[in-house]
């Protein structure tokens, strides 16, 4: 049910009104995909560039673009591309810019990553069906284990 107020304010002659509709239901929206690490041909979905100093630093880039499936059928269901640039070698920390391309739209997503453990990143926007998704992303890397990433997006609209 949506309230809705108006409040007018008289000073020195002016009258300035104010109003506010009341706010409408959020909606909450998961989606569980895997980012493979290899692509169906063999090759990596990743590509490291070192800057100097040799070695890893800050600065260097991993630009990538891994095929998505679905957790349970395990069928393609898109890509997702982007890059990082570690910001922090001892901790192996990287600011992250990708977006999701799955069949229903696009979901874009920033932030710090960590090759560690789970990072949560945020959503930053989407097209199609996501068009005014915000939320988080929830990323599991399982470095050692076929380099794939455990996508788990949690959008509100």
């Amino acid at each position: 049910m949506k309230s809705f107020f108006l409040v007018s304010v008289t000073f020195m002659g002016m009258t300035i009104r104010f109003c506010s509709a009341g706010a409408k239901a959020e909606t909450t929206e998961t989606l569980s995909f895997i980012e493979l690490g290899y692509r169906a041909d063999g090759s990596p979905a990743y590509t490291n560039i070192d800057v100097d100093p040799p070695g890893p630093s800050p600065g260097d880039m991993q630009v990538f673009q891994g095929d998505i499936v679905d957790t349970t059928t395990r069928k393609l269901v898109g890509h997702d591309s982007g890059w990082c640039v570690r910001t922090w070698t001892s901790k192996q920390l990287s600011e992250c810019s990708f977006t999701l391309t799955i069949a229903d739209g696009q979901i874009s997503v920033q932030g710090p990553s960590d090759r560690h453990g789970e990072t949560v990143l945020a959503v930053t926007g989407g097209t199609g069906k996501y068009s005014g998704a915000r939320g988080e992303l929830k990323l599991n890397s399982r470095v050692g284990v076929g380099f794939d990433n455990y996508l788990t997006y949690v959008l509100r609209y």
